[in-house]
């Protein structure tokens, strides 16, 4: 079995793309309203892959209450060495470095990769 369907989605899903990044209060305001819990709710993943810190954070730490959860760099390096310690409503939480150009890490991961 392999993936048969994807589902996209963001953390702040009416944030206007003009304003830049959004901030951690606006990630506060959008769990709160409750779109992703019902989202999830409704689609029901087996993997929800979190990009980037602020999405990684967002699930590990204002949703699942895990203070402790590394920067998603660590987490993302950490999962070649066993499996995701993160579940959601029954599905696995998975971190994944933000493919921006100014992510140093998600850089060096891409060359690392495509040298093989």
């Amino acid at each position: 079995p392999g993936l048969a369907s994807a589902y996209t989605t963001d953390i702040v899903p009416t944030y206007p793309a003009a304003r830049g990044t959004p901030t951690a209060a606006d990630v506060r305001a959008a769990l709160a309203a409750g779109w992703l819990a019902r989202e999830v709710a409704l689609v029901r993943p087996r993997v929800i892959l979190c990009i980037g810190q602020l999405a990684f954070e967002a699930v590990t730490r204002d949703v699942l209450g895990d203070r402790t959860a590394p920067r998603v760099s660590a987490a993302f390096a950490a999962l070649t060495r066993g499996r995701s310690p993160w579940h959601w409503q029954g599905a696995v939480v998975l971190p994944w470095l933000h493919p921006s150009g100014a992510n140093a890490a998600f850089a060096g991961w891409w060359a690392r990769y495509r040298a093989g």
